[in-house]
């Protein structure tokens, strides 16, 4: 049951066919409790993983989808918006509200429970290859 605590790769359970084949040799009867880099195209897709877990695990608790959301779901359909730093040189705090409510509203429709995003942080090692996401 502590497993379900630990953050799944969503390859590791959905497979290269989309259809959640790698799912009994990874998960079994334990189950998944928080998956991440999972971007299904439709909502369908989330619900019949969602009730396969649900169904497979002895202690059927819904797992939690996290999702790369720093200037949009990082996704197929999803829309993408300048990064965080090209929207705080608008000095427009509504504008960065408005753009967080819609990245926020596309990923609650496949399914995404949290976002990870940018925090109030500063490049301090600009070899570090996302330091233009750091505000």
């Amino acid at each position: 049951l502590a497993r379900q605590l630990f953050l799944v790769f969503a390859d590791d359970v959905v497979g290269p066919n989309a259809d959640n084949a790698l799912y009994d040799a990874y998960a079994g009867d334990v189950g998944i409790g928080l998956i991440h880099d999972w971007y299904p195209t439709n909502q369908s897709q989330f619900n019949a993983l969602q009730a396969l877990n649900l169904n497979a695990s002895a202690v059927p608790v819904p797992f939690m989808q996290m999702g790369e959301c720093l200037h949009g779901v990082g996704s197929f359909r999803q829309s993408m918006f300048p990064s965080p730093i090209a929207l705080a040189a608008t000095f427009d705090p509504d504008l960065v509200g408005r753009v967080g409510r819609a990245i926020g509203a596309e990923a609650r429709s496949i399914g995404i429970h949290a976002c990870y995003s940018p925090v109030l942080d500063l490049g301090k090692e600009p070899r570090w290859g996302r330091v233009q996401e750091d505000l």
